[in-house]
């Protein structure tokens, strides 16, 4: 910075000149505050503006009647002002990126735990070259997996068990074991309807709900 002006003394005072040219740095220091380094033309038009008319020092020894400055920014820091604000710019942009990616991440666990076949369908609208062959097949298993960790995720792994071993039953078998637990159903009046519907489904004797 460079500044030419004229002052007026006032009063006694040791080097007036002096005041003069630190009233003028500490006007434009506080300026220059507001303004970015990428910004001289700015900072030296306020700084002209504030200037441009006489104030009287804060002492009141002296009197600053005008002052003209001019602003002058090197090419180095200049090119490592601009050098700063493309990695402020590249820093903002990655962190909004990771915060979009754990969203996205959120929302698709989510949607997985609600409905397993929804979120592979989404899965293969956003990312069709990824849906493999080997990927749908593995889908049902990574489904349940994540399913076991949502509220009632004990009733995931009893499902997923039973359909494993009863599956695996002869008819007559399984026939048995839908007959006991019907049976066992029966036993209480907020299961009842239910075991009849379990019988009904696999043809299962009747069973007659009561008053």
């Amino acid at each position: 910075m460079r500044a030419d002006g004229q002052w007026q003394q006032r009063g006694r005072h040791r080097d007036p000149a002096a005041a003069a040219a630190s009233y003028v740095i500490d006007a434009v220091a506080s300026l220059a505050l507001d303004c970015p380094l990428l910004a001289p033309a700015r900072l030296e038009a306020r700084a002209n503006t504030l200037l441009g008319q006489p104030a009287v020092m804060p002492e009141g020894s002296s009197r600053l009647l005008w002052a003209a400055v001019h602003v002058n920014v090197t090419p180095e820091d200049f090119h490592d002002a601009q050098a700063e604000l493309r990695h402020r710019a590249r820093s903002r942009a990655h962190l909004q990126s990771q915060r979009k990616q754990v969203d996205h991440a959120v929302a698709y666990l989510n949607l997985l735990r609600a409905d397993p076949t929804l979120a592979m369908v989404q899965q293969m609208l956003d990312s069709p070259n990824a849906s493999t062959a080997e990927i749908v097949a593995r889908f049902d298993a990574v489904a349940e997996k994540v399913a076991a960790y949502a509220p009632g995720g004990r009733w995931v792994r009893t499902v997923g068990l039973l359909e494993k071993t009863f599956g695996a039953l002869d008819e007559d078998a399984q026939r048995y074991v839908v007959d006991r637990v019907c049976s066992a159903l029966s036993e209480f009046r907020q299961t009842q309807e239910a075991a009849q519907h379990i019988r009904q489904e696999y043809q299962i004797g009747k069973l007659e709900l009561g008053p």
